[in-house]
């Protein structure tokens, strides 16, 4: 909640106070401040903003309490290139400097405290100890999710002197004591910190049960871009409740999993990660339903020894790379089971890039029911975009989810191509090809329109069946004459693009034909039809 006295940034810190009376005085658990102007004379971080609790309004303890909670919740990002990781808007402490009343009833609220974000300061290091320590009492036993990152600027493979790591040690030994809470750990630190997490897992005493009995999700990367030796054993095989599991920049090697416990991972995100074979994977994790890879280098000198059945993989998301497909082996790697492809790809989607997919899916005998793509758009091949989505293999697609690659890296895109035109919607309307994704019930699009007219929509509105509605029964003459039988009602559509822009420029009021702008209205009323610009307001 704001008041009129909020800055309208901000603040660059995840805060804790060290006593609740300790109101003229802050210093950061996650200070991610450089060295410098930002620090006064004693070396505690400046507050961006000292809020009084002034004409703020009288509410009931529970109902304050859900309000922080909200206000307090991070964005679990592991894309740190396009954001801070683990950002939220809200601190719990920073919440408490408002007014008596509020801090009371931070300090009071167990959940407000569920998620530890610690940015390690190896300068405050001491100061972030004795606050965590507070703070992990407030959690009154709660289950956590917590995550650590130190600068990268610390980064390094070579293990300092004892000497020098005796803070961080203290650190991670309070943090490792409170393992039984954790749900959720995301670690960004270095390599060398990762062994001392093993130490203290492998001193804990047998008879205390595993070290993590609650943790559902593991992210662990590795900054380093060296070689990077074996991963030690942190505990994570013994987690019960472990299902999914993220790597970032690690190299696969021969037994480089040991650390976790594969058989029963169920989602797999891999960023950045090197030497991989598909087959090797699915082999390593034969419970796996979702699997995502970012970025990743896969290795095929090695020849592959026989065929592959994972009955299990439902869900395939990759992103840079073709590589999954392209592959000439890719025909030994059966997938029955499989339903989602994700594709994002940093270029154009050509027929040359998609041509793989078909077999693929034809030999693994999968029925494809979800495909998202995500590319850079361009007006020469929409016609291929077509094309693919016409192949009898992707006809059993029950969603098509269509995002312009440019519009993710928020760059501006007048020169690079036109988005969809007209031709992309009108061969959806069923008089023009009944085969063409007769399944389909979810449409969403995000990029660019290139388009001078409402009418557009014309095919998404005769697959909604609107015009069939009545009283009576539907008649299969009805359907027929409208040219939708045997074709799926389109129950959701999603349009995020301008009305106006340099390939656009159309309105849903200034269309002459009555009946078909209260058709569209009717559709958004109900929910089955949104039309949006791309700063989230509605079409006019």
């Amino acid at each position: 909640m704001q008041t009129k006295e909020f800055t309208s940034e901000p603040p660059s810190y995840d805060g804790l106070y060290s006593s609740p009376e300790a109101t003229n005085q802050h210093i950061t658990l996650n200070d991610s401040q450089e060295d410098g102007d930002e620090l006064d004379k004693r070396g505690l971080a400046r507050l961006h903003a000292e809020p009084k609790g002034k004409d703020l309004p009288e509410l009931p303890h529970d109902i304050l309490a859900l309000i922080f909670w909200h206000a307090c919740q991070p964005v679990l990002s592991a894309r740190s290139e396009y954001g801070p990781r683990w950002e939220r808007t809200f601190y719990p402490l920073w919440l408490g400097k408002i007014s008596r009343s509020w801090r009371e009833t931070a300090w009071a609220t167990s959940e407000l405290w569920e998620t530890i974000v610690l940015r390690i300061n190896p300068k405050k290091i001491g100061i972030q100890t004795d606050l965590l320590r507070e703070w992990f009492g407030r959690t009154k036993g709660r289950l956590l999710e917590v995550y650590i990152e130190e600068p990268l600027r610390t980064h390094r493979l070579i293990v300092p002197p004892l000497r020098a790591i005796h803070p961080h040690l203290e650190l991670l030994y309070l943090i490792f004591q409170h393992s039984e809470q954790f749900q959720r750990i995301d670690l960004n630190i270095p390599f060398w910190l990762y062994h001392h997490f093993a130490k203290s897992t492998s001193k804990r005493p047998t008879s205390k049960g595993p070290a993590y009995p609650s943790l559902r999700c593991a992210s662990l990367k590795f900054q380093e871009t060296g070689e990077l030796p074996q991963i030690p054993e942190l505990g994570f095989k013994e987690a019960p409740f472990l299902f999914t599991l993220s790597l970032s920049s690690f190299r696969m090697r021969p037994n480089g999993l040991s650390f976790c416990p594969t058989k029963q991972i169920t989602r797999l995100v891999l960023d950045s990660c090197r030497n991989l074979t598909l087959k090797n994977l699915l082999s390593d994790f034969p419970g796996l339903n979702e699997l995502t890879l970012t970025k990743c280098k896969f290795f095929h000198s090695r020849p592959i020894l026989g065929s592959l059945l994972h009955n299990h993989l439902q869900i395939l998301n990759f992103e840079f790379t073709m590589e999954v497909f392209a592959t000439h082996r890719s025909h030994l790697i059966s997938l029955p089971a499989l339903e989602s492809i994700s594709i994002c790809v940093a270029e154009p989607l050509r027929l040359v890039d998609t041509q793989h997919i078909p077999p693929f899916l034809e030999h693994s005998r999968s029925i494809l029911t979800r495909l998202t793509l995500e590319f850079l758009i361009t007006a020469e091949l929409e016609h291929e975009l077509i094309e693919f989505l016409s192949l009898p293999t992707i006809s059993s697609l029950k969603e098509l989810h269509i995002r312009e690659y440019s519009i993710h890296e928020n760059l501006t895109r007048h020169l690079l191509g036109a988005g969809l035109g007209r031709t992309f919607f009108d061969v959806l309307h069923p008089d023009e090809d009944p085969n063409y994704l007769p399944h389909l019930e979810i449409l969403e699009y995000e990029g660019l329109l290139a388009v001078h007219a409402i009418d557009f929509i014309e095919p998404l509105i005769v697959r909604s069946r609107i015009r069939a509605r009545s009283d009576d029964p539907p008649n299969y003459e009805d359907n027929k004459n409208l040219g939708i039988s045997g074709v799926a009602t389109l129950r959701k559509a999603r349009i995020k693009a301008d009305q106006h822009s340099e390939v656009a420029s159309f309105s849903i009021a200034e269309y002459t034909d009555p009946q078909y702008v209260w058709e569209i209205i009717q559709l958004m009323e109900e929910g089955a039809l949104r039309l949006l610009n791309m700063d989230g307001s509605l079409w006019e």
